[in-house]
């Protein structure tokens, strides 16, 4: 027996060692192992992700994400110490902080409240933040980039054949799947709504550079799934990310508002006809009940979301000068009133979630991260001598994620689409051998492109 206990630990170690040195190797091992867990995870056990397969417990519960992740940060670290020539850029600085004190709030949470309490906390910023730190040790190529795209296209196509067995299903009586809020449309999370309309936004610029009418048709089918799933926040993300293109597409502006039109116009004509029958006129009122909703200020959603932030904001101004600086220790409750109910669920807030629980350093530290990628993609996508759609797709999810974060919080999705800026706003400099300055880990490398 302690043969056999001794063997599979043996394994494992050996299994472990060679996921990290070819993670290491190739960013497509990494993002893959991520995607292949989220979409698994997602479309057999339902949401979120990291309770689908059982955790292993070593004194706190360790899901498969976390492990992936950890696994994830140990790779980027072999990538920086085993680099010939790794000189960090002064403005690689912003989030290495962030990460400091995301870990320094963590040791104060779980001396406070805990490990369970405090790993708890902290486990959707620590995968944002490892994978970002992860992706961004890479100079990745034009192609590996758009293969990476594709496979998030295709998770996003996996997740709306999800959707539409779930509705049908549903419908049909056969299955109750878990729908959330009040709306019996939303079968999946936000995340996957968002994940689906990044998915259009690529199709859309793939097509503009590459007309397809099979790309249009991912187009309209991706964003009528937005559409019906009734996540308000993944509306404005969508959003934002095509008003990116609009903007950035400089050459292409009148091609992008004709092609708008175009499937504003179907889309109006698929609603007209659907609202002839008795599931259309039910999706009609689900969707006229879930704006109203959003408009009401004084009750509801909106209003208990609003009053979070103002009261966790509040909050975090009375406290001392430590946190202020760092923010409350991981763990630290959010118990708090809204109107007369008790309230302890999260701020709903990427932003007032990093205040409260990272302080300035933290959340000035990510809009400096952010805001530089945003104006670095930019220029790039005017002058650099690289494939274009690569640096609109940056802007369009860069933007779309600073809505999103308005209404949700972080998750290794969204580190994923920040590590790719940054791994693209690195590689558009490398032939020129200058400084980049929207680099977070920009250090010279030797000419074979990882």
């Amino acid at each position: 027996m302690n043969t056999l206990i001794f063997l599979g630990e043996s394994v494992g170690v050996v299994l472990t060692a060679f996921f990290i040195l070819a993670a290491s190797r190739r960013a497509i091992t990494g993002v893959g192992a991520l995607l292949i867990t989220y979409f698994g995870a997602t479309a057999y056990f339902g949401i979120p992700p990291y309770y689908g397969i059982p955790p292993v417990f070593v004194g706190v519960n360790v899901f498969w994400p976390d492990a992936l992740c950890t696994l994830l940060l140990i790779s980027g670290a072999v990538r920086i110490f085993t680099s010939r020539n790794r000189p960090l850029q002064l403005t690689d600085m912003p989030w290495l902080a962030f990460g400091a004190v995301m870990f320094i709030s963590l040791l104060l949470g779980i001396e406070t409240y805990g490990v369970g309490v405090a790993v708890t906390a902290a486990r959707s910023t620590y995968y944002f933040w490892s994978c970002a730190f992860y992706l961004g040790t890479f100079y990745l190529s034009d192609l590996e980039i758009r293969q990476i795209f594709r496979w998030i296209t295709g998770i996003a196509i996996g997740f709306s054949a999800l959707v539409l067995f779930r509705w049908v299903s549903d419908f049909a009586g056969l299955s109750q799947y878990y729908v959330i809020g009040t709306y019996r449309w939303r079968v999946v999370s936000s995340t996957e709504a968002f994940v689906i309309g990044i998915a259009a936004v690529w199709l859309l610029i793939s097509h503009l550079s590459r007309p397809s009418r099979t790309k249009l048709f991912g187009v309209l089918a991706l964003l009528l799934v937005v559409l019906i799933l009734q996540h308000r926040s993944a509306w404005l993300s969508t959003c934002a990310g095509l008003v990116a293109v609009i903007l950035t597409g400089a050459k292409s502006q009148s091609r992008i508002l004709k092609l708008a039109t175009s499937l504003l116009i179907l889309l109006f004509l698929a609603w007209i006809y659907a609202g002839q029958s008795s599931l259309g006129q039910s999706l009609g009122a689900d969707l006229n009940n879930s704006v109203s909703a959003a408009e009401n200020l004084y009750d509801g959603t909106s209003f208990a979301r609003i009053e979070t932030w103002r009261v966790l904001s509040e909050r975090w101004q009375q406290a001392d000068s430590s946190v202020w600086l760092i923010g409350f220790p991981y763990g630290t409750p959010m118990t708090r009133y809204v109107g007369a109910a008790v309230a302890e669920f999260s701020a709903h807030n990427f932003y007032v979630e990093t205040l409260f629980d990272n302080g300035l350093v933290g959340e000035l530290a990510v809009l400096l991260c952010i805001t530089v990628l945003v104006m670095r993609s930019v220029g790039s996508s005017k002058a650099a001598p690289r494939d274009i759609a690569i640096h609109q797709m940056s802007v369009a999810f860069l933007c779309s994620m600073l809505v999103y974060f308005i209404t949700y919080g972080a998750g290794y999705i969204h580190g994923i689409l920040i590590g790719i800026a940054i791994s693209s706003t690195l590689a558009a400099k490398r032939p020129k051998a200058r400084k980049v300055l929207s680099s977070l880990y920009s250090f010279k490398v030797s000419k074979e492109v990882n």
